[in-house]
């Protein structure tokens, strides 16, 4: 209970200090959030900069161990500014800055000629080595597929149509000769054109 000196009289709830002390500023969530966390900003929107001119070698050791940091700060701080519904302009430049940000520090250091040549003497023998026994397996299947299929068609010429279906071998049989198969498949006249 409070007295009011000037009437006397007791009000409930008032002191004479509330009245005269001076009431904070209003704060917006925004600018807060912004002067809080605007120097990583900036510090990665410098360091994305520089390896986006000269390129990542550019960067000190130091640097490139502070790169993942900021970027992952960035990311945090895009993850908050989307869930506290901030002004859009903050939005887009945080999404820009983390894209940016995420292209320096996952993109491949070669270029595509080089990624060629890499996979080329490197990858695909890698692979292979990898699929030896698959791709063995397919080769001895293919091998005893047409072995089996010529010995067969060599004692019986009847097992020709079997192994071999009418739609797949265009009226070509046992009795075609060597000079149709020439005429009419090999060197036959392309009717492309024509048709």
């Amino acid at each position: 209970m409070t007295i009011d000196h000037d009437a006397g009289v007791a009000e409930p709830g008032y002191s004479t200090m509330e009245a005269v002390a001076p009431r904070p500023a209003i704060v917006l969530k925004s600018s807060t959030f912004r002067h809080q966390r605007e120097g990583n900003w900036q510090a990665l929107e410098v360091l994305i900069a520089r390896a986006e001119r000269r390129g990542v070698g550019a960067l000190t050791s130091d640097e490139l161990a502070r790169l993942p940091l900021l970027y992952r700060a960035a990311l945090s701080s895009l993850s908050v500014a989307r869930a506290i519904a901030l002004d859009r302009h903050l939005l887009l430049y945080l999404e820009d800055l983390a894209l940016r940000a995420f292209l320096v520090v996952y993109a491949p250091r070669r270029s595509w000629r080089a990624s060629c040549a890499h996979f080329l003497r490197y990858g695909f023998p890698a692979a292979a080595k990898a699929a030896r026994w698959h791709i063995l397996a397919a080769l001895l299947c293919i091998v005893a597929g047409t072995l089996g299929g010529f010995v067969l068609a060599r004692g019986d010429e009847a097992w020709i149509s079997t192994l071999i279906p009418g739609s797949m071998a265009a009226g070509r049989g046992p009795g075609s000769t060597r000079e149709e198969l020439l005429r009419q498949e090999i060197f036959a006249p392309w009717p492309g054109w024509i048709d």
